[in-house]
């Protein structure tokens, strides 16, 4: 299993909108990849984790670092992991707006920072995310829902079956 940490900065102002059609995007596409994490914004840009099998999550983060939508993006962390840190959220969200007091002790600096960061960044970021998870942070989160994947019924089934559904009405 992989985990990817990785901060970006945005080339375009995101609405609430968008953030939340996004977000359904993101949290279904997830959800039937096995990928759980959280996505952090502030002062227009992100601090993403992605976890999930190792494939999917190279896939995603490709599709991430050619979306015009982001520059200057760092990967933070790259590692295979046993368990998961965040594997009940398909993908929490996080808008701290443009005040970093909005934001856990130690979390502005990665937002603050132009680069330069230490070979094991990564492992100092995790820590400090996890508070969003464990500490009075989490009320700020929104973990949104994972819309029901309608799946086609079974190829046995045959609506002549349900005919006395329609002769009921």
């Amino acid at each position: 299993m992989r985990q990817l940490i990785y901060k970006s900065d945005t080339t375009v102002t995101v609405s609430n909108a968008e953030f939340s059609r996004l977000l359904m995007k993101a949290r279904a596409h997830n959800d039937i990849h096995e990928i759980t994490g959280i996505l952090l914004y502030h002062a227009n840009s992100f601090l993403q984790v992605l976890e999930g099998p190792e494939d999917a999550v190279d896939e995603l983060f490709d599709r991430i670092a050619s979306d015009p939508r982001h520059k200057a993006i760092q990967v933070l962390r790259r590692a295979e992991i046993e368990e998961r840190d965040f594997a009940d959220w398909s993908m929490a969200f996080v808008c701290a707006d443009t005040q970093s007091s909005e934001l856990p002790p130690g979390l502005d600096v990665f937002f603050n920072s132009k680069g330069g960061f230490t070979k094991n960044v990564g492992d100092q970021v995790v820590p400090l995310l996890k508070q969003y998870r464990y500490t009075p942070w989490r009320r700020r989160v929104d973990l949104g829902y994972t819309p029901l994947i309608v799946r086609p019924a079974p190829h046995f089934w045959n609506h002549r079956d349900f005919g006395y559904l329609a002769a009921a009405q």
